[in-house]
């Protein structure tokens, strides 16, 4: 399934203007073969475990590209970024470093804007596929998203897309 993001859906559904203009700012940069959509209706975000649904959601995926792993072969690069106020930072915080104890499909943050703070998951980033093939393929996007999503906490993130060798 390709998702697009539609600015459309962004205005029709409510979303603030600081929502629609980063939205803006992310399309105007995805690499070539990426594609991106907002989920911002209530109860079909998600969310992280232990986090409450977030403002928003951004899903990315690159339909045109495939990394095999265990078992599992023709896998699209993706990751999904889960959007929250900034002010509720110290909030999403801690849940993090509570929910850290338990288990793979674990909130880590990803970074933050003026607006907003932005967690993902290891499970949310190419299915939670780690090889040197699966990294490769979602480091475009990576880059892309560090454009507009600053990391200025916990550095160990960039870990799941570095070369083994750096």
């Amino acid at each position: 399934m390709h998702l697009v993001l539609l600015i459309n859906v962004c205005i029709t559904m409510g979303s603030t203007n600081d929502t629609i203009s980063l939205a803006n700012r992310m399309q105007d940069s995805l690499p070539d073969g990426w594609e991106c959509t907002i989920v911002d209706q209530d109860g079909h975000k998600g969310h992280p475990q232990g986090l409450d649904e977030p403002l928003f959601r951004v899903d990315f995926i690159n339909p045109d590209v495939l990394f095999d792993a265990d078992r599992r072969i023709g896998l699209n690069p993706t990751i999904q970024l889960y959007f929250y106020d900034i002010n509720s930072k110290p909030d999403v915080m801690k849940v993090i470093g509570e929910q850290s104890l338990y288990s793979w499909d674990i909130p880590i943050y990803f970074g933050e804007t003026e607006e907003y703070i932005v967690v993902t998951s290891p499970a949310y980033v190419n299915h939670g596929v780690f090889t040197e093939e699966a990294k490769n393929t979602i480091r475009p996007i990576w880059n892309a998203l560090r454009i507009h999503i600053e990391c200025k906490e916990d550095e160990l993130i960039e870990q799941l897309v570095q070369p083994v060798n750096e």
